[in-house]
């Protein structure tokens, strides 16, 4: 599979009906996964990062922009 360069935010997704602390432990292990810090201070961070990327208007972020 092809190494994606870009994320678009269009694309993400947040099923809230499901259970938060599932949620929270699937982003973490999501985020170890891609060498990222995954406790849940870097969590909130990141999160809090996402966020206002949308706010701003930015919907496609490549690698180095979250690198």
């Amino acid at each position: 599979m092809p190494l994606r360069k870009r994320l678009d935010l269009l694309e993400v997704r947040f099923d809230l009906a499901r259970d938060v602390m599932h949620f929270h432990e699937r982003l973490q292990m999501l985020m170890f996964a891609a060498g990222m810090r995954f406790d849940e201070e870097a969590m909130y961070a990141d999160a809090d990062w996402v966020a206002r990327q949308v706010a701003d208007g930015q919907c496609r972020l490549s690698l180095a922009d979250v690198g």
